[in-house]
């Protein structure tokens, strides 16, 4: 009995200890008092064009609820925070929003659990936005690896902005496969975006043409990813994106991996001198039809 007891203390201190840990992962409480007054605060000094970011993710249709009208799609579906002059983040510490990485903030309240704090920053100027000039891009298809003549595809549906309920959103069809711009699904978030439906053994190319004042004095940022929980759950093996810039001049193979979120990548541009500028960007990936490629850019300055 008495080599009995030391033990049975031990294992009540164990249980004690994993008591005391699994009661740390729980989030604090967060009350709907709590949530009105913070919603209340950031509403009186909300200003037009600010960018509302929570961190973390499940936080955010909380907030929504409360702040929703504030928070426009094109800024949920966002790709970075770069572009805003002004933010407030709402979070739950000791979680903070990627978009205010590297600022300090000018002011900070504490709602209960939650915390709004505001951020000041000098926003990068958007030269040209990819998914905001589709309409204007030129889309085909052809055989990769071949000199196969282009299959143009062409538009079909209502232009973006003139859907109604029940209606098809509009796009480029490309045989069976489609390309559209709308707000897709990666990484189990909102992004603003063009999806590419990859058929197989076809390649899809998305053609833009850049005036010399939006291209000169800037960098393309490309944002890549699959689109669709489900039908990423049925692709096998990556996605490729060529991108060709200014008809050859320079050109950079990107891979996009199924279970990628969206991933940023950093291209310079060659710096001559033209009217206009020629950005293609080829698709591809060898287990269509099940890739949803998800592509944003910008050229930034």
């Amino acid at each position: 009995m008495s080599s009995l007891l030391p033990r049975l203390l031990l294992a009540g201190v164990a249980v004690v200890a994993v008591w005391e840990s699994v009661s740390s992962l729980r989030p604090p409480r967060i009350e709907d008092s709590d949530v009105r007054a913070l919603a209340a605060a950031v509403r009186a000094a909300h200003q037009p064009g600010d960018l509302i970011a929570v961190a973390p993710a499940w936080l955010s249709p909380l907030i929504q609820r409360e702040l929703g009208d504030l928070m426009p799609v094109e800024h949920l579906a966002r790709a970075d925070g770069l572009r805003f002059a002004r933010i407030s983040e709402v979070s739950l510490p000791p979680f903070h929003s990627s978009d205010v990485q590297g600022l300090s903030s000018d002011e900070s309240q504490r709602f209960g659990s939650l915390r709004w704090s505001r951020f000041h920053q000098t926003p990068v100027t958007v030269a040209f936005d990819l998914t905001e000039h589709f309409l204007d891009a030129t889309v085909s298809q052809r055989v990769p690896g071949t000199d196969a003549i282009e299959r143009p595809c062409l538009w079909t549906g209502p232009l973006p902005g003139t859907e109604l309920p029940g209606i098809a959103r509009g796009g480029f069809s490309c045989g069976s496969t489609r390309s559209e711009r709308r707000t897709m699904e990666i990484d189990y978030q909102p992004r603003r975006g063009i999806v590419t439906e990859l058929e197989p053994g076809q390649q899809t190319l998305l053609r833009f043409s850049i005036p010399d004042e939006a291209w000169q004095g800037t960098t393309l940022h490309l944002w890549l990813g699959l689109h669709d929980y489900h039908r990423r759950k049925q692709a096998q093996g990556p996605a490729t994106v060529m991108v060709d810039l200014d008809d050859g001049r320079a050109k950079k193979e990107l891979t996009i991996d199924v279970q990628q979120g969206f991933v940023h990548h950093e291209l310079e541009l060659p710096q001559l001198r033209a009217d206009v500028h020629h950005l293609r960007i080829e698709l591809s990936a060898q287990s269509a039809p099940h890739h949803l490629v998800g592509l944003h850019g910008e050229l930034r300055r």
